[in-house]
């Protein structure tokens, strides 16, 4: 069955790994998305779910289309192919694991 998201949040808190971003003014806070689905053993992955666990940042879509604010609590659904620019306002911190295309987690090594 579906896991409940207060489940998945203590699971993501719990073993995710975890990504943290200096904000600006250091050069690090802003960035351009990787290609993370691009690395080898990853041709399964179809997201990237994360929860922000600390922190503030603004996402501008690569091409246009409205930004979009991330702050501590929120999950995230990045898309394989979504690229954007990270403005990250507060250091931001946050646990991520990919899933394929049934939803079913892998790993995220």
């Amino acid at each position: 069955g579906a896991t409940s998201p207060d489940a998945l949040a203590a699971r993501a808190r719990a073993s995710w790994p975890e990504w943290r971003c200096a904000a600006v003014p250091a050069a690090a806070g802003r960035f351009q998305e990787s290609r993370w689905w691009e690395a080898p053993g990853r041709e399964q992955v179809a997201e990237e779910r994360c929860l922000v666990t600390r922190g503030r940042a603004t996402l501008w879509p690569t091409g246009g289309g409205a930004p979009v604010e991330l702050a501590q609590g929120d999950w995230v659904t990045f898309k394989v192919g979504f690229q954007c620019e990270w403005v990250v306002h507060e250091e931001i911190v946050k646990r991520y694991a990919y899933f394929d295309s049934d939803g079913v987690e892998l790993s995220a090594s």
